[in-house]
């Protein structure tokens, strides 16, 4: 992670800050110079990969239950489909 795909830094030089509260929420400079970005949340530094987990959690989790119930729906009718066509 950080570099091209030819090897080289994916960002040349990069200002480094240490993002502080009254920044927005965002992708930072990671402070350790390294060239890679970090997410700001308002009120830490996340990893890219954290932060997204976290947002698919928080967006997804919500509608699991009736998805879950949904599948179960169709499945039960493919199989009754199945079975009758079988029989």
């Amino acid at each position: 992670m950080g570099l091209r795909h030819d090897g080289q830094p994916a960002v040349r030089s990069v200002a480094v800050m240490t993002p502080t509260a009254a920044d927005r929420p965002g992708f930072y400079p990671d402070p350790s110079g390294d060239g890679t970005f970090k997410f700001w949340t308002g009120t830490r530094l996340m990893d890219a990969p954290e932060y997204m987990e976290d947002k698919v959690i928080e967006l997804i989790e919500p509608h699991l239950e009736n998805a879950f119930a949904e599948g179960m729906k169709a499945g039960y009718a493919l199989a009754q489909e199945e079975a009758k066509r079988a029989a």
